[in-house]
């Protein structure tokens, strides 16, 4: 299968808002964290994956 062009340009913003969602869960304190219910186990499963991901 391959991407037309129009196709790959919002593929490719999808995967940097990925990389840059994981990368400010990953600075949030653990204060913030508890308020959304999050543990640090759960954010580092979550930047674990690859930014291709959801």
């Amino acid at each position: 299968m391959t991407l037309s062009q129009a196709g790959l340009l919002p593929l490719l913003a999808r995967w940097r808002r990925n990389a840059e969602e994981r990368r400010r869960l990953a600075s949030l304190p653990d204060g913030a964290l508890k308020d959304l219910g999050l543990s640090r186990a759960d954010v580092w499963q979550e930047v674990q994956k690859p930014f291709w991901r959801t």
